[in-house]
């Protein structure tokens, strides 16, 4: 086994004591060293003295290496404490890290369960508002959204954002654009926000296909952006998708309940969208009209121009009457050109006018489509008025109808209010 320095140490001191003292014997015992003491006996060199003065020196150099070897090991242990130190802040740091992000991705699960059963952009946006909130901190953001078939951001802030933070121009923001994350410092985008007073992260609300948005967050300048990117990355998944859903599921049912060809309610949507704005305006206790219309002489225009007119002419019947409805009103294509509107808070004479208006305007645009026919293009109509006239919705169709058949009986293209029947 190889010898260690300790070790090493006693042995040579050990030996330079024992040669110390066997030169100090010799000198008594071996009359050869008399003659050799006696001539440098002027400078009064003993043997013993010199003995003790190499075994003195001996013992220091053995101290003074006990000495550094103590400090060196002291040294040593004072580093290897320092690196332990060092480990252990490390440890510390990378499990609060751990902590923390476990508590993130924890409310972006949490997120994620109530985005599942939200039925509107705006309750999905207040959801990412409470938690990205949570989620960054202290640190301020917003959340901007492109509207369907707008230009207009839908704005949602927390921790009392910057003006700056909710100021966009989706066509120049190049996160929306490129569907990628953007840091601010990077300073090429040519949004406003770059002019702003602070640092900003953006993150494309996106599923890839279709980007809905972006989501700012402010940070200090010599901040690390990773991870701020490793919560907020998921939870801008979260929303997208979210966002996605609502709007197939939005147009799913109103493919459910559209009439594909005039973009009219079909027969199922009426019976949904009528019953609820008969109860609205029970309530509030408005009176409401139906008017129920048919196109004149539709089979002839089906069989002298061909479907593909009549399908044309039912368009622009339809676009009539939806440039004639207000918010609260609602209509419907019941089936092959008859066409029901209800129109809230008219009463009979009123609701007469508009069923005037519609022909009227009706006939205008038909001869504009249609200029080189001889055919004429007009609506028959029957009117009825809650309360007066029916208190269900299937009464008041059924009574209307009723006057549109007294209208084309008293020779078409005219409105005819409520005839008992």
């Amino acid at each position: 086994m190889p010898l260690n320095r300790q070790r090493k140490d006693l042995i040579i001191s050990v030996g330079v004591s024992v040669v110390a003292l066997i030169l100090a014997a010799s000198f008594d015992a071996n009359e050869r060293f008399i003659v050799w003491a006696e001539q440098y006996e002027h400078l009064e060199l003993d043997e013993l003295p010199m003995a003790a003065s190499i075994l003195a020196a001996a013992l220091a150099w053995f101290a003074w290496r006990r000495w550094r070897e103590t400090v060196e090991s002291q040294a040593i242990l004072q580093e290897k404490l320092s690196t332990i130190a060092k480990l252990q802040q490390a440890q510390y740091q990378s499990a609060q890290r751990a902590i923390e992000k476990s508590n993130q991705l924890a409310l972006v699960g949490e997120m994620t369960e109530a985005m599942l059963v939200s039925v509107s952009v705006e309750e999905s946006l207040s959801i990412f508002q409470a938690y990205l909130s949570q989620i960054t901190k202290q640190r301020q953001g917003s959340c901007m959204l492109l509207e369907n078939g707008t230009k207009h951001a839908i704005t949602k802030q927390w921790h009392q954002a910057d003006d700056d933070m909710q100021a966009i121009d989706f066509s120049s923001c190049w996160s929306h654009r490129s569907n990628k994350f953007y840091d601010s410092k990077m300073a090429f985008c040519s949004r406003s926000c770059n002019k702003g007073k602070f640092r900003q992260l953006c993150f494309p609300v996106s599923t890839g296909n279709h980007n809905h948005g972006v989501v700012t967050i402010a940070v200090e300048n010599d901040e690390v952006a990773e991870p701020i990117s490793q919560s907020v990355i998921p939870a801008t998944s979260i929303l997208a998708i979210t966002l996605s859903n609502l709007d197939l599921r939005h147009d799913l049912f109103h493919q459910a309940i559209k009439d594909p060809l005039t973009g009219l309610l079909n027969r199922r949507g009426w019976q949904q969208e009528s019953q609820q704005l008969m109860k609205n305006n029970k309530y509030l206790d408005m009176p409401f009209a139906v008017i129920t219309l048919d196109i004149d002489n539709f089979k002839q225009i089906n069989d002298n121009l061909g479907h593909d007119a009549g399908d044309k002419v039912l368009k622009t019947a339809a676009s009539v009457i939806i440039e004639n409805t207000r918010q609260g009103d609602t209509s419907c294509r019941l089936g092959g050109d008859e066409l029901v509107v209800l129109l809230s808070n008219l009463s009979l004479e009123q609701a007469v006018t508009r069923a005037n208006s519609i022909n009227q305007q009706f006939q205008q645009a038909c001869a504009a489509n249609f200029s080189n026919q001889s055919l004429s293009f007009s609506l028959s109509a029957g009117v009825a008025c809650y309360p007066s006239d029916g208190d269900t919705i299937e009464q008041l169709i059924a009574r209307s109808d009723a006057c549109l058949y007294q209208a084309k009986k008293a020779g078409r293209n005219r409105t005819i209010p409520l005839v008992k029947v």
